[in-house]
């Protein structure tokens, strides 16, 4: 059967920009302003994605209400591009200070002033001198010499040397978390400052994008650190691991760094280890039993809907980004009987013979090469899938790319899969 979905590419190498990843981490600091010196397209083309961000979340109800710090673009064009821009980086510079008054002013260099070999971190140390603030210029010069998150985390470092000293006592229940994960209004978010909330820490600050530079001294006062993220192997969730040791090195805030609260059973791993680090033991078990009461609610109500139902799961995704472990714990928990897992036409060979390996270790169910699984998809109530698929007689449910916070994943799925059992009609796709 084929799929809607192209073949994915995988490459070592990022070949992103680093020039959204650091307005990104600046977007909100208030007190800052950001000189892109570059193209104007650059900065469209951040301030587009920061509109889209705001729209995700008004769509969710949940749209963040501060607004954008000013970003200002040198306007590199035909003449600088042969001649130099670094004069119109001076004038650009003497403009932000007079228009926005700001406390410190960050230049990030696109690739066209990497070329050209305009010294942005020259003149900006001119223009510290000259002005009385920081003027800080950031290494990476757009796709020339760094990638998106690169320059995201370059940030974060630069933010935490300038502008934080070791704190002289630390607040009892402050926890800083580190990283973006969609926002400050985000569902990962609001659901890490639930759980916190619940063991008692009301004192929630996110570093870099959501602090002012005067409250970024507020940080190194903080009790520990929670790292946001999905999945503890990736390669940019390790860079902020590091980074996180470096503020337990430079000010003591330890750091829960190896489990992320994503799914029913790590986020239980995580209230525990909360509670270990911060001396809550007692909460943390209290916490807990909650979780598990709700959960087994949740449970309970879905199994009595798809107790004995067949479902077969179709995988095309890399393990990097599924992992078929966790919907079949799930679906065993529910009395649901999986009667196949399809390895879909998505793979190259080394990623697919990972994925066939970890399905056969998830579950008993047999693992079908997609050519042979018209029969399993014609015997199922319902499929879950990673791509959707071109039959329009199945009921499908598409599995999302990135897993939701807590048990609140797990949760829809099931409110998911009994609507979907209880379809008349069949046909139709379902988004988890």
């Amino acid at each position: 059967m084929a799929t809607e979905a192209k073949r994915l590419i995988f490459r070592r190498t990022n070949c992103s920009c680093a020039m959204p990843g650091v307005w990104r981490a600046l977007a909100y600091v208030r007190g800052a302003a950001v000189v892109f010196h570059s193209p104007r397209a650059c900065a469209h083309i951040a301030r587009t994605l920061e509109t889209g961000a705001h729209y995700r979340g008004m769509a969710r109800g949940a749209a963040w209400e501060e607004q954008a710090i000013p970003l200002y673009v040198s306007g590199i064009a035909e003449d600088e591009a042969v001649f130099g821009g670094e004069e119109l980086l001076r004038r650009c510079l003497a403009h932000v200070v007079r228009d926005a008054r700001p406390e410190a002013i960050f230049i990030v260099s696109s690739c066209v002033a990497g070329v050209i070999g305009d010294d942005a971190e020259r003149i900006a140390e001119e223009a510290a001198e000259e002005y009385g603030m920081p003027v800080i210029a950031l290494k990476s010069h757009g796709f020339l010499d760094g990638e998106y998150f690169g320059g995201y985390l370059e940030t974060m470092r630069l933010l935490a040397v300038h502008f934080m000293q070791p704190a002289a006592e630390k607040v009892k229940g402050r926890a800083v978390l580190l990283g973006d994960c969609g926002g400050a209004s985000g569902e990962y978010v609001r659901e890490v400052r639930r759980l916190l909330a619940a063991l008692g820490m009301h004192d929630i600050l996110q570093f870099p994008s959501y602090l002012s530079l005067a409250e970024l001294s507020d940080v190194p006062a903080a009790e520990f650190s929670v790292l946001l993220g999905r999945e503890g192997d990736a390669a940019h969730e390790k860079e902020v691991r590091d980074f996180a040791e470096l503020l337990t090195a430079r000010f003591g805030i330890v750091c829960a760094g190896d489990i992320y609260p994503v799914g029913m059973e790590a986020t239980l791993r995580w209230i525990a280890r909360i509670g270990q680090l911060t001396g809550r033991t007692a909460e943390a078990e209290e916490l807990i039993g909650e979780e598990c009461a709700a959960f087994d609610t949740a449970i309970a109500a879905g199994r009595d809907a798809l107790a004995g139902k067949r479902a077969v799961l179709a995988v095309g995704r890399a393990v990097r980004y599924f992992r078929p472990e966790p919907v079949c714990r799930l679906l065993a928990e529910l009395g649901v009987v999986l009667a196949g897992v399809v390895i879909l036409d998505a793979y190259l060979p080394e990623d697919r013979a990972e994925m066939e390996r970890r399905a056969r270790e998830a579950s008993p169910a047999p693992v079908i090469a997609e050519r042979d699984a018209e029969p399993a998809y014609r015997a199922a109530d319902f499929v879950l899938t990673t791509h959707e698929l071109a039959n329009p007689h199945l009921r499908q449910i598409f599995l999302p790319m990135l897993p939701v916070a807590g048990r609140r994943g797990e949760e829809l799925l099931i409110d998911c899969m009994r609507r979907c059992a209880a379809r008349r009609r069949e046909g139709g796709v379902l988004y988890a």
